[in-house]
This record gives structure tokens, sequence and C-alpha cells, in this order.
């Protein structure tokens, strides 16, 4: 059973827009043809003609007009959630615990007065029994360098791992790359 999408919809506003099939087949990426099958489609479905088509022009019936008008704010929301939800992919989120000392991190970190306002609901951090945890917000480059630096640290002193290149531990090394398979010893 047919049902229309949202590219469906985009074809109808597009054909509206530009008064012809072909305009909006350049400006869709589509050929002619398929954008005119999916408007009859369309058509066919809804049971009603959208578009007056001659061999020279394209308009809007009564109906058509109707269809755009109701059908164009409510793509431009849709729009505008898709985009919303797309930004949110490239912000980083979350929360990074680092174990320290408290005397390294108030030497490393700056306190953030600000940071008590964005703390979550039942958040208590005048637990005395728990661990005290230190909130750091970093850039993207700054937690990459700081992940290098890390795996550097790690590593040094130790011979990498023939196989996956990871350092060897001094009690043995169970490669990824052999599936865990027997420790390979240096």
């Amino acid at each position: 059973m047919y049902s229309p999408g949202l590219n469906d919809l985009d074809a109808v506003l597009a054909v509206a827009r530009r008064s012809s099939f072909r305009g909006a087949a350049l400006d869709l990426g589509m050929s002619t043809t398929a954008l005119s099958s999916a408007i009859a489609k369309l058509e066919a479905h809804l049971g009603v003609r959208l578009f007056n088509r001659t061999t020279r022009s394209v308009s809007l019936t009564d109906a058509g007009r109707a269809f755009v008008e109701q059908v164009a704010p409510v793509l431009e929301d849709i729009r505008g959630a898709m985009d919303a939800a797309r930004s949110q992919q490239s912000k980083p989120s979350g929360m990074l615990r680092i174990n320290t000392f408290a005397t390294a991190a108030r030497e490393i970190l700056e306190e953030d007065d600000e940071a008590e306002e964005d703390d979550p609901e039942g958040f208590d951090d005048e637990d005395e029994e728990g661990p005290d945890f230190l909130r750091v917000r970093l850039e993207p480059l700054a937690v990459r360098t700081f992940v290098a630096q890390a795996l550097r640290l790690i590593g040094a002193g130790r011979p990498p791992c023939p196989l996956c290149g990871q350092p060897l531990d001094p009690q043995g090394h169970l490669c990824p790359r052999r599936n865990g398979h027997g420790p390979l010893l240096n």
C-alpha cells in the first residue's frame, strides 16, 4: 500500500514554487519522469488533482492551493526539528569523571561557580561517604589532546604489541587481534 512521505510533499511544494515540473526536478535532483510519477501517485492517493497541466504550463488547482498552504508550514517545522536534532550530534554531551587527588585537581583546574546551577537533581556533593567528583567541560580538541597524552603516558617505556600496537603489559597482554585468546608475553 502506498504511503506518501516527506519527499512526495517536497515534490509538490517544488512544483508549486517553480510552476514547472522540469525546474522542480532540477531543484530536487531527480528526473522529470520520476517527479511526475511521484505527483501522480500522491494525487491518486488523495483522490484529487493538485495541478492543472498543459504542455506549456503547470498551475495549482483550488485543492492543490489549499494543500500547499497547509503542508508548507508543517514541512518547515519538520525541517527545523530535524536541523535542531542534527545540530546536537556535533555537541559533545555527558559527564567525564577524572579520578585524581584533590590537591592535583586544585592546581590543574579552576572551580566553576556556575556549575552548581547546572547540577542534575539529586546530586549531593556534600556527601562524606562517597567520592568527590569534579565536572570538567572541555572542547573537542582539548579532549582529543588529553586522550592522546594519556595514551602516550600509558605506553611510555613499554614496547608495543607487534599485532595491535597497544603497549605490552609486564604480566602479559591479551591482544584484541587474537580475539583475547591467550596472552602474548614480551
